[in-house]
């Protein structure tokens, strides 16, 4: 585990997400989170900073495994 940070009952923990990766490094690391904090853009920045992101989208994300297999290739 790099890290954990407790979140506010009233923190939007979708946006709190990239703020605190920033203060990672994660280089050759795999990132997992729950579905709630699936989102392109932190895998996007996971990507950007040297890591890995394992994506967990739940049935109501619009996503066809096309287009996560292209984002994972690149």
């Amino acid at each position: 585990m790099l890290g954990q940070q407790v979140m506010g009952h009233k923190n939007n923990k979708i946006t709190d997400v990239p703020a605190y990766l920033e203060g990672l490094d994660i280089r050759g690391c795999v990132m997992t989170t729950d579905a709630l904090n699936t989102q392109w853009n932190s895998a996007a920045q996971v990507v950007s900073q040297g890591g890995d992101y394992v994506l967990a989208p739940k049935g109501i994300v619009a996503c066809s495994m096309a287009r996560c297999a292209s984002f994972s290739t690149g």
